[in-house]
């Protein structure tokens, strides 16, 4: 069952965006970075790590994979079909799988929310992730109820709003629809504390905060431009 706590409501700048200072300042640490599995990892986008230091990812031809903390590569598994032509083009990943978001929940289990595949709600173009340490809560972006992840170029050419955070309680089952008509949500993240999300609205640019706890708790919502 999905229940909706959707709500027209006005974005309200809470002014500037923070200034580039303690540990926002710009530094050059990944420029001292090195590649790896170059020609074996294809896109990966999302990263998670668990307790032992292994490193789980998953990639634009549908497959999850792990990193051992030697630099050792793992293939999971296929989200979707296993095809030759996973990966060669964005027309076979609705075959294929495309994971995006990955994390590991509060139980040492890895969840992954693939662009189209796996769960019984519809949905178009599964994205960010997170999962609450503190509740077991999953919180998640559906970029676009109109195009898939194939077609995002479209969604952002169109400028529309018809993307949603929602949540997943995995105790009841439910999933929520905190928040809709977001312009193509991607990434989110949970705030140390976990009193507030932070999401970003790709095809505009901006960043919503999400009260989660205390008096601003609830469908109403700040953002900064960047």
């Amino acid at each position: 069952m999905v229940h909706s706590r959707r709500s027209k409501t006005w974005h309200k700048s809470e002014g500037p965006p923070p200034a580039l200072e303690g540990p926002l300042a710009v530094n050059t640490l990944l420029q001292e970075g090195r590649r790896l599995f170059a020609g074996k990892l294809h896109g990966p986008e999302s990263f998670t790590a668990d307790e032992e230091g292994n490193v789980f990812t998953g990639t634009v031809d549908g497959k999850l994979w792990r990193i051992a903390p030697d630099d050792s590569l793992t293939l999971l598994t296929h989200m979707g079909q296993d095809l030759p032509e996973c990966g060669s083009s964005t027309d076979y990943e609705p075959v294929c799988g495309r994971p995006h978001g990955v994390r590991m929940d509060r139980h040492g289990q890895l969840i992954v929310a693939d662009s189209y595949l796996g769960g019984c709600v519809p949905f178009a173009f599964l994205n960010g992730l997170e999962i609450s340490s503190q509740t077991g809560i999953i919180y998640f972006t559906d970029s676009s109820s109109r195009w898939g992840r194939r077609h995002v170029t479209l969604e952002v050419i169109e400028l529309n709003s018809l993307g949603r955070l929602l949540s997943f309680d995995p105790q009841t089952g439910s999933v929520t629809v905190l928040l809709g008509d977001l312009y193509m949500p991607n990434g989110i993240a949970l705030s140390p504390d976990e009193h507030f999300l932070l999401l970003a609205e790709t095809s505009i640019g901006r960043i919503l905060r999400f009260w989660l706890k205390g008096p601003k708790a609830g469908p109403r919502r700040s953002s900064w431009t960047t």
